[in-house]
């Protein structure tokens, strides 16, 4: 994740000098601008102290959390992925996930008064449910399995209650 991270905060900055520096052409700059903001998304996406946290306190930081979110969902509706106009499933999951923040922060600070909230929580449960899913499949996964066993898990999976949890399977 660090070099993810790493990646998505540094490329913007050093394509744009390179673009100065006339090493790079123009045309990449609409690259840096995506990866900026998909780095801001990830920072919001993965806030889990108080202090940097969107609160109604403070509404520029509040106003800045949920600014790049409406960006991201209007940047990925009319995005055009790959050498067809096909939607990709990493638009789906990306306007899912960004929507489910709006939704809980407006939710969560506005209607039920919270002091602040907490996106990292949010996506620690979603993969450990995903986890667990996969758990299912096969109590003691290996590499391959999480590799693969993603890709395989959907929605109607999560439309009838297990009878067993991963839980209660000894691994081995």
């Amino acid at each position: 994740m660090g070099v993810a991270v790493q990646f998505f905060r540094d490329t913007p900055a050093a394509s744009r000098y390179l673009i100065r520096q006339k090493d790079l052409k123009l045309n990449v700059e609409a690259m840096a601008w995506f990866l900026e903001l998909m780095s801001n998304w990830c920072t919001i996406m993965s806030m889990q102290h108080p202090p940097i946290a969107p609160s109604l306190q403070n509404m520029d930081k509040c106003h800045s959390a949920i600014g790049p979110h409406k960006l991201v969902i209007e940047t990925i509706q009319g995005m055009k992925a790959g050498g067809t106009a096909q939607w990709k499933q990493f638009q789906a999951r990306l306007l899912v996930a960004t929507a489910v923040v709006v939704q809980c922060h407006d939710n969560l600070l506005k209607s039920k008064g919270y002091e602040y909230f907490l996106t990292r929580r949010i996506f620690q449960g979603c993969l450990k449910n995903v986890f667990s899913v996969i758990c299912l499949r096969k109590p003691a996964p290996n590499e391959d399995d999480m590799k693969c066993a993603p890709k395989l898990v959907c929605i109607s999976q999560f439309l009838y209650t297990p009878t067993t949890t991963s839980y209660n399977a000894k691994k081995g």
